[in-house]
């Protein structure tokens, strides 16, 4: 539960927590930049039994909406991955 805490408060205020979880915070920043504020990583768990991470993306309608996407984060010097 405290690290499940620490996590999930990492995603919140990444700036305090710059040297640790780098990978979850890695993404979770770039969804955001690219999809927006509503976007991004969200973890769960029971412990001892699960944890759950779950993204949370916007529906696209075609291949075009994520060229678009990605052509406007190299624009914010994302690049691609």
């Amino acid at each position: 539960p405290q690290r499940l805490g620490e996590i999930q408060q990492a995603l919140e205020t990444p700036s305090k927590w710059e040297n640790r979880h780098i990978g979850l915070l890695n993404t979770h920043k770039r969804l955001r930049l690219l999809f927006g504020e509503c976007y991004g990583l969200s973890v769960a768990s029971k412990p001892y039994q699960e944890t759950v991470i779950q993204l949370t993306l916007p529906a696209l309608t075609d291949v075009f909406d994520m060229q678009k996407i990605w052509d406007e984060g190299e624009n914010h010097g994302l690049g691609r991955a």
